[in-house]
């Protein structure tokens, strides 16, 4: 099914899809994606890599923290691979305050550069103690697999909802296959998991069941506890169900305006990370929000020094595709156009992750890249009703993806070298 800028919704067919990815259903897009990405793990792994390579863990933070924890240090066996471990990676980077946590919960806040914020974003390293059993040695493994495992799950979940918008499910890959989310894998991060449960979200709101609702807002929930960002997604989903009733296109399209469903939505889906922002305030001193936004747009990028590795780089890369997704994508038509929904969600990423974001300065192309996941997400739920747009605007849109996608290459091979990028 498919909505036309009017709202109504007709029945339209996919054009088959050529290549790797011909599969027409979900699941054979969802295969494809796990296979490149078990295939590019598993030649890391081959040619001598250790699975604790991708933690990139630094010998600052350990130091810092001393011995005030058993499970939290160096493995005297353990040579990270060259690219880490020049001076100025003995920082490490973030996937390491995931492990830390998924160690030891209670003590690793003393190892950790911004406590709050570090356990604001809990619920992948306790996932990964849950699974692991009190098995230190199975927790490296479990980071990989949980991000390898919620990005085919991700990948699933949006083709799905290209389907039942008509359109190729293989559109799906332009999101699984975004450096940003590749970076995400590669480094043990959170945005794999975390997007994974806020597409999951959207598909289930997408539902018939009578259930799709709370179900929806839980595993927004869980996404918002996971990487708390993600929660444009149910703010904004909350918006429409009290202003417009029907998510366009679904099932229940023609559902009234409702703002006791639109408060019930975005009560489920944010509520335990407020709860829990109050348990950091109470423990931490503070609620983790803030350390990396700023109040004036795009406050550092063009500030002094720019440099082509920082703000250069985050610039061509990220804020033009972006900026062009969301201008190629606006709505043209009354609010009755039913691309007003996922191009405010497109807008609110594009703020939220870029816009205010605040450290462009010291912030290499490894962390600027998932800036853009929010937003890849957002314009691929546009495609369904974007089908009236120009020509000019569809050179637009295609241009950013593939500004956006074109360093995946380089991206898929670092690992593999003695190459240190700053970053």
């Amino acid at each position: 099914m498919r909505a036309t800028p009017r709202g109504t919704v007709v029945k339209v067919r996919s054009p088959p899809v050529s290549g790797l990815l011909k599969g027409r259903r979900p699941a054979a897009v969802a295969a494809a994606v796990l296979a490149l990405y078990g295939a590019w793990i598993g030649a890391y792994l081959a040619k001598g890599g250790d699975v604790r390579d991708f933690i990139r863990i630094g010998t600052y933070f350990i130091a810092v923290g001393g011995n005030r924890s058993r499970e939290i240090r160096l493995d005297p066996g353990y040579r990270p691979p060259a690219n880490q471990s020049s001076g100025h990676t003995r920082n490490g980077y973030d996937g390491q305050f995931a492990y830390y946590i998924a160690l030891d919960p209670r003590n690793a806040r003393y190892f950790l550069d911004l406590p709050a914020y570090r356990y604001a974003r809990v619920l992948q390293p306790m996932a990964v103690r849950a699974l692991a059993l009190g098995n230190r040695g199975a927790v490296p493994w479990l980071l990989l697999v949980v991000n390898w495992l919620a990005i085919g799950g991700g990948t699933w979940a949006l083709a799905a909802w290209l389907r039942r918008r008509g359109l190729s499910p293989a559109g799906a890959a332009l999101y699984a296959l975004l450096p940003g989310t590749f970076v995400g894998l590669q480094r043990d991060l959170t945005e794999p998991l975390a997007y994974g449960l806020a597409i999951a979200a959207i598909l289930v709101l997408d539902g018939r069941e009578r259930w799709r609702l709370p179900a929806g807002a839980a595993l927004f929930a869980l996404a918002g506890l996971t990487r708390q960002t993600t929660l444009v997604f149910p703010l904004v989903y909350a918006v429409l169900l009290a202003v417009r009733g029907g998510i366009p296109g679904s099932a229940h399209a023609d559902a009234a305006p409702s703002w006791r469903r639109g408060a019930a939505l975005i009560a489920i889906a944010a509520g335990p990370y407020v709860a829990y922002s109050g348990f950091l305030l109470a423990w931490l001193g503070s609620t983790g929000l803030g350390p990396n936004t700023t109040r004036i747009p795009f406050g550092t990028l063009f500030a002094p020094p720019f440099g082509l590795w920082h703000q250069g780089i985050a610039f061509a890369f990220v804020v033009v595709p972006a900026a062009a997704a969301v201008v190629a994508l606006a709505p043209r038509r009354s609010l009755a156009n039913p691309l007003w929904l996922p191009w405010l969600a497109l807008l609110a990423n594009f703020l939220v992750n870029i816009v205010f974001y605040g450290d462009y300065q010291a912030t290499t192309y490894t962390a600027a890249s998932r800036l853009g996941i929010g937003t890849m997400i957002s314009a691929l739920l546009c495609l369904p009703y974007a089908g009236g747009a120009v020509r000019v605007r569809r050179v637009w849109l295609a241009a950013a993806a593939a500004v956006a996608m074109s360093p995946l290459p380089v991206v898929a091979v670092y690992g593999f070298t003695n190459a240190r990028v700053p970053g």
